[in-house]
């Protein structure tokens, strides 16, 4: 291992950081989920500040922001939160991640597709289209 590769990886598996650290234990060193180092750092993802930042914002409904548009605004919805908290390294077993993707359900289609699309907003483009159409 070259001196920069190992600080590198010194700054990847620094516990300040638990996000960073616990993919670095997984998927460049290799260890597997039941290793002891990744279980606690695991653990310790869901008291990181910036997702302790995230789920503190989230309503106790599941969402965040507005209800009934999970995809707007961008970056601060429920699927971008979403996103977010599992590229973090969250999951399921988290409580908010759990009530979050129960409610981004709602918006699932039969063939299993999702929708950015609301009740209001799909009324509103059909209106504004039908105008256009009368023209």
């Amino acid at each position: 291992m070259t001196p920069i590769a190992g600080r590198s990886l010194e700054w990847l598996l620094e516990e300040s950081n638990p996000s960073v650290r616990y993919f670095a234990l997984r998927d460049i060193l290799g260890k597997g989920e039941k290793d002891s180092q990744v279980v606690a750092t695991k653990r310790a993802i869901p008291e990181s500040p910036v997702v302790r930042k995230i789920l503190q914002k989230q309503n106790p409904g599941g969402y965040w922001e507005d209800p009934d548009s999970p995809y707007l605004p961008k970056y601060k919805s429920t699927y971008w939160q979403l996103m977010i908290l599992g590229r973090l390294g969250m999951d399921r077993t988290n409580e908010g991640v759990r009530r979050a993707c129960e409610h981004v359900f709602r918006f699932q289609h039969e063939d299993g597709g999702f929708t950015s699309q609301t009740r209001i907003t799909a009324e509103k483009e059909y209106r504004w289209q039908l105008r256009g159409a009368e023209s």
